[in-house]
């Protein structure tokens, strides 16, 4: 029995004398051993003093690494096995078969489970499938050397995924729903009650369009914006205005402008739009002397963006009849012919009854035009009534009525283009325009070829309210 006993102590001593020796041979117990196929090369040896046992360790290395570091794996245990870099950086040391080719593998190849049948019996080991963690990795500057593990590479980092920002999106409120002809009769968020001579809410008549020409001040050398006349919005990529505004006149030296209110500010709610012109059309049986067919489409280099302060007005029908209807007249014109008339800061409108036509040429026959004249059918007349008129600089503008039998708040067709008068707010004299319902069918026909619309375009845009 006690010869049993001195055995049993002398094999655990010899066994404890062993495991220290390996300790110091750098054969760390706790890092997995080797598998039997892998290749160990030859190292070099490396001395260290454990700054916590004061031991010294010959660490197989293929060269040398600081101290601290094999102070830190004495001290760690496992845990840091494997996150030793030699190559700070560029490389870090893994297990080889988590390496391919000198990348770390991310997606799994070669190391999960499929899940999937198992082969049948007759399958030839030649056909069976050799997975990555079968093959030592190929060596290269990197892979193979310099970790403290002896089945451990240094494998290159994979190229870090970039995370999107995410950026708060603001809530927005419904899409604006475009219908034509709508007038804000109390102004857009606010509205104006001091006003005194005709002047307009703000985005009263989004239709509304000052057609401008670009040049630079000779004097300051600055741009500046020349005012030729007005318009309106009938589709977003074509302003309605007077073919005596723009004739002769190259359409690519002029731009529109829409959401314009107070001309002398920008303290607007809403900021105007500019558009450039790229092509304009006068009506092929304009008359210059006499103004007949006084119509012109701008067509614009970029569509307008619609919204409450910017929107198309509504076109009539070739027979639609407007006589007797309040109306409304707005521009930036002169109040008054002659030296003491003034163009106007904020955009003024002026209600109008709509005269018949044999009536109104009744009226012009009693002023220096005779009683031989003859009012042309593409002319409408409003007004006659003392100090309510369009004057100079209003030309282009739009005359605007309600549509006959719509709904209430009413919705607006375009009737006419202020195109001429005699005097301005004379008792008994109306004004005149080019009519709209007679060049409807002209103005139509242009746009639905220019962009390939359906013949019913324009009738559509009064289908939902009226």
């Amino acid at each position: 029995m006690l010869f049993k006993i001195l055995v049993t102590l002398v094999v655990l001593t010899a066994c404890f004398a062993a495991r220290i020796k390996r300790q110091e041979d750098g054969e760390f117990w706790w890092l997995k051993a080797a598998e039997s196929d892998a290749v160990v090369e030859p190292v070099a040896e490396v001395k260290i003093n454990s700054h916590d046992e004061g031991k010294s360790a010959n660490i197989k290395q293929e060269s040398a690494i600081d101290s601290s570091v094999v102070a830190q794996i004495l001290s760690s245990g496992p845990e840091t096995a494997g996150k030793f870099s030699p190559h700070p950086g560029v490389c870090v040391c893994v297990p080889y078969y988590l390496c391919n080719e000198g990348q770390i593998i991310t997606d799994g190849a070669g190391i999960i489970d499929i899940r999937k049948k198992p082969p049948t019996k007759n399958v030839t080991t030649e056909a069976k499938a050799i997975t990555k963690r079968d093959v030592l990795p190929a060596q290269n500057d990197l892979v193979g050397g310099n970790c403290l593990g002896s089945i451990e590479v240094c494998c290159k980092m994979p190229t870090p995924e970039r995370i999107p920002e995410i950026v708060p999106t603001v809530p927005l409120g419904p899409k604006y729903i475009s219908t034509c002809g709508m007038r804000n009769g109390d102004g857009l968020n606010v509205r104006i009650t001091n006003f005194k001579d005709n002047e307009s809410q703000y985005g009263e008549f989004p239709w509304m369009v000052a057609v401008l020409r670009p040049t630079v001040s000779a004097t300051t050398g600055k741009p500046n914006d020349v005012y030729q006349c007005g318009g309106s919005i009938i589709h977003p990529s074509v302003v309605l205005t007077a073919a005596h505004c723009v004739v002769g006149k190259d359409p690519k030296s002029l731009k529109i402008r829409v959401g314009e209110w107070d001309t002398q500010s920008a303290y607007e709610f809403f900021p105007h739009q500019d558009r450039l012109v790229v092509d304009a059309i006068i009506h092929e049986q304009y008359f210059p002397a006499a103004l007949f067919n006084d119509v012109a489409l701008l067509f614009l280099a970029e569509p307008v963006d619609l919204g409450p302060e910017a929107d198309v007005v509504c076109l009539p029908r070739p027979d639609q009849v407007f006589d007797g209807s309040r109306c409304f007249a707005t521009g930036w014109g002169k109040d008054q012919f002659g030296q003491a008339g003034k163009y106007q800061h904020v955009l003024k409108k002026i209600e109008l009854p709509l005269v018949p036509h044999a009536t109104c040429q009744n009226s012009l026959r009693k002023t220096r035009l005779g009683q031989a004249f003859r009012l042309h059918e593409s002319f409408v007349c409003a007004g006659g009534e003392p100090g309510r008129d369009t004057c100079k600089g209003d030309g282009g503008s739009p005359l605007v009525c309600p549509i006959p039998g719509g709904p209430k708040p009413s919705r607006y067709m375009q009737v006419g283009i202020v195109a001429w008068g005699i005097g301005c707010g004379e008792n008994g004299v109306p004004g005149v325009y080019a009519s709209i319902p007679h060049a409807s069918s002209w103005i139509e026909d242009k746009i639905a070829k220019r962009f390939s619309l359906a013949p019913d375009y324009f009738l559509k845009q009064l289908t939902p309210s009226v």
